[in-house]
């Protein structure tokens, strides 16, 4: 009888172990990643921040949700509230390769407004995270 309470009092600390390890091991995975990104032609360019738990990503100040999460691609969303349209990131989580692009009703500075066009912008580059 005494062998089997013993037993039993093991087994309870044996999960109770494990429920802490998994615990830690999943706040670990909480954390938010912060990567170093350089532009297509090589020039440093903002860090960019992944909370995977908040579901959004920082490019500098730029805030985007993310929207889709698979084992290759994130893809995140900004909603733009000075033209019409918005900003879409998908990045490659492996090699770190990123795609960005803005469509909307834009016109540039130095421009009448009145002549505000429809406009896709496009860039790219590489974000990894910091070895040293």
């Amino acid at each position: 009888m005494e062998k089997k309470k013993g037993e039993e009092i093991a087994m309870r600390y044996l999960v109770m172990i494990m429920f802490v390890l998994f615990m830690i091991v999943g706040s670990a995975f909480a954390e938010s990643v912060v990567l170093k990104c350089t532009t297509s032609d090589g020039r440093d360019t903002v860090d960019l921040t992944i909370d995977l738990k908040k579901k959004e990503l920082r490019w500098g100040p730029t805030k985007y949700f993310i929207i889709n999460i698979n084992d290759k691609y994130i893809s995140a969303y900004k909603r733009t509230e000075d033209i019409v349209g918005g900003e879409i990131w998908v990045i490659d989580r492996r090699s770190g390769e990123y795609k960005r692009g803005l469509v909307g009703i834009m016109f540039s500075e130095g421009e009448n407004p009145e002549q505000a066009r429809l406009k896709a912008i496009t860039s790219s580059g590489q974000c990894v995270k910091q070895q040293f």
